[in-house]
């Protein structure tokens, strides 16, 4: 009796700097992998431009696939070519795949020397969470480095990736103030000092159709990236100063002129 093909997902997630894990580049290893297990992949999620610590089922194809797992109880196993392509996130990575395991769906993986890292197995679990531990420690390094160096390019004053809003970079990578975006940071940052959240300001910059840098919708994240950028740190202290002169002026206006006294004598 020839024995079932069993059916599998697989998984894939590609960065943008990716050279050697591309979309297609990983597409063709996962059918080589598959023909090697003897198993069929029934459906291949991909995920592009998606950070692998954000948890699988925050992730637009990650999320689908989870939900595709749960409706399809046939699918016994889930592939993809390294740990680190579906997991850098520690405590999503091992209640994800201890829910999977509980459903008798394994995680197959090549990260140990392209050998096969089954979840399913006491071994392959030791393998699965020494190399979870070794993505999560690579991400959180990357991550040290990575600020480390904005720190120092902002301070500096210099282009860190693309022109963050109320900049824009020189020939030689300097970042020059826009100053018609500043006044809008101007307006972000004194609309919450005045106590407006960041959704509502992010509402009222919509609705009044300033465009972000890029011409795209205005999100509570976007002003909480502004508010919290060290690079706007001067346009702050602006934003105080001018405060405290328009209190002084309100205050000023407010006192009553002096006039001269009737019984004074020139």
């Amino acid at each position: 009796m020839i024995e079932p093909i069993k059916k599998v997902v697989a998984y894939i997630r590609v960065s943008t700097d990716d050279q050697d894990l591309s979309t297609e580049v990983q597409h063709q290893k996962i059918y080589s992998f598959c023909q090697f297990l003897n198993v069929f992949p029934v459906k291949i999620f991909a995920d592009s431009d998606v950070s692998g610590r954000k948890p699988l089922k925050e992730r637009p194809e990650g999320g689908k696939m989870l939900e595709y797992l749960s409706e399809n109880p046939d699918v016994v196993g889930v592939i993809g070519l390294r740990v680190d392509r579906v997991f850098r996130n520690d405590v999503d990575g091992l209640t994800t795949v201890d829910e999977w395991s509980s459903k008798g769906i394994s995680l197959y993986t090549t990260d140990v020397a392209g050998n096969i890292v089954n979840t399913q197995s006491s071994t392959g679990r030791l393998l699965f969470t020494l190399m979870l531990s070794f993505a999560v420690f690579e991400s959180a390094r990357i991550s040290e480095r990575t600020s480390d160096a904005m720190a120092q390019l902002k301070k500096s004053r210099k282009k860190y990736s693309k022109d963050p809003y109320g900049f824009v970079s020189d020939a030689d990578g300097n970042l020059v103030r826009h100053e018609g975006e500043i006044k809008i940071i101007k307006e972000i940052i004194s609309m919450s000092l005045n106590g407006r959240g960041q959704g509502y300001i992010a509402t009222e910059l919509s609705r009044r159709g300033i465009p972000s840098k890029r011409n795209k919708t205005w999100y509570g994240s976007t002003v909480k990236n502004i508010l919290s950028n060290s690079l706007y740190s001067e346009v702050r202290s602006e934003v105080f100063a001018e405060r405290k002169i328009n209190i002084l002026n309100k205050l000023l206006a407010r006192q009553p002129e002096l006039k001269p006294d009737a019984n004074e004598v020139d």
